[in-house]
């Protein structure tokens, strides 16, 4: 029973003696980051030239007139990733805003735009940048006072293989109803940090790279600093080859040991 008990025991050393070596040369694998808005505002059909871009809210709604156009209230919304490497993968991107108030249950459509040429406190219904006609995702917004996350994981990995590092997330309302509604949420010029609009990313390298940090400008202001500390994906040859030398003199002397104790038992 003992003779049994010692070679189940030197086995179990034995393997965790050859794979100790696997997990001491790879570091922890995959980032998180919040990245906030570098820009954002919103436009409105019936006061077209007028700019909103120091409001701490942005408006998103479709409000229907009985003797006239529809009002149609639209965010923009300007990110930038140009931190990340053309090796990155994201493997999970999401927009996360917070709803401050609702006039009836609507919902959301975000679009991808390239257009980055907008400025926040220039844009209006009249000079706002144009975007295509099927949205990324769709979100029903039905609470205020509530956090809404949406995934926007395929479109972000498009725009880093077309290498685009900067864009525009719009968010207009779904205009192909009869119900009339009015979305108010949080801007980055919020006075609460958790309320602000974020790009929530999840993302691989496939490649060590050292720690970057990529500086947004405006006309006369930083407005934007994103730090990413990125970690390695491969494996350190020269710790896996001392882990397991390391671990075959463990090994040997185990066995020698455990030699020397059955004799003199």
């Amino acid at each position: 029973m003992v003779k049994l008990m010692r070679k189940q025991i030197l086995i179990v050393f034995l393997l965790l003696t050859f794979l100790m070596p696997l997990f001491l040369s790879y570091k922890t694998l995959g980032n998180e980051i919040d990245i906030p808005s570098t820009a954002d505002s919103y436009v409105d059909s019936y006061t077209s030239n007028d700019n909103y871009g120091s409001s701490p809210e942005l408006i998103v709604g479709y409000m229907q007139t009985k003797y006239s156009a529809a009002r149609i209230s639209i965010a923009y919304l300007m990110f930038d990733i140009s931190f990340l490497s053309s090796k990155s993968k994201v493997e999970f991107a999401s927009l996360s805003f917070y709803v401050s108030a609702i006039k009836e249950i609507g919902s959301i459509c975000i679009y991808f735009s390239s257009d980055v040429s907008w400025e926040e406190n220039k844009i209006t219904w009249v000079n706002a940048p144009s975007y295509g006609n099927t949205p990324i995702n769709t979100i029903i917004i039905s609470t205020p006072m509530k956090h809404y996350v949406i995934d926007i994981t395929s479109a972000i990995n498009s725009a880093l293989t077309e290498n685009i590092k900067k864009f525009t997330l719009i968010l207009a309302p779904k205009q192909d109803v009869e119900a009339s509604y009015f979305i108010q949420l949080y801007s980055k010029e919020s006075p609460i940090e958790e309320y602000k609009p974020k790009l929530k990313l999840f993302y691989s390298m496939e490649e060590e790279i050292k720690t970057s940090t990529q500086t947004v400008w405006s006309i006369e202001f930083i407005t934007t600093i994103v730090t990413a500390t990125q970690t390695v994906y491969k494996p350190n040859y020269s710790l896996l080859i001392a882990s397991f030398i390391l671990g075959f003199i463990i090994g040997i002397t185990s066995v020698y040991l455990i030699k020397a104790a059955r004799k003199h038992s």
